[in-house]
């Protein structure tokens, strides 16, 4: 219970750290390029790569840090960051194929998800 409420925190944190990014990186117009999203993906997916490493190099590392930064702040922050992990992660470990077809699929079903939802909603 410990453990979820860790992550729970941890998610709260990074969720108001995302508005508070978007707030302060407000764009002029709904054309402008959306640096607030790319800095917050950017970021997220920096943060998760040092603190994965980190915590990888470091096993007196309680699992109550991975739940409340990893999954928890990171994940409210940017679940863009996860993804990210992931791929360099099958990279590691399943060659080049798996990799490649997860980024594929993920970001072209990702963006016809996207259209479908705004269709349906319609």
């Amino acid at each position: 219970m410990k453990f979820l409420l860790f992550i729970a925190f941890g998610g709260a944190l990074g969720t108001l750290a995302r508005y508070g990014v978007s707030v302060w990186l407000k764009p002029e117009s709904a054309a402008a390029f959306p640096i607030q999203t790319f800095l917050v993906n950017t970021t997220g997916c920096f943060l998760i790569g040092f603190f994965y490493e980190f915590a990888t190099k470091a096993p007196a590392i309680q699992p109550w840090f991975n739940g409340f930064v990893v999954i928890g702040f990171l994940g409210g922050f940017t679940t863009f960051s996860s993804y990210a992990l992931e791929c360099i992660q099958l990279f590691e470990i399943k060659g080049i194929l798996k990799p490649l077809l997860y980024l594929a699929l993920s970001n072209v079903i990702s963006l016809f998800s996207v259209v479908a939802g705004i269709k349906l909603a319609q």
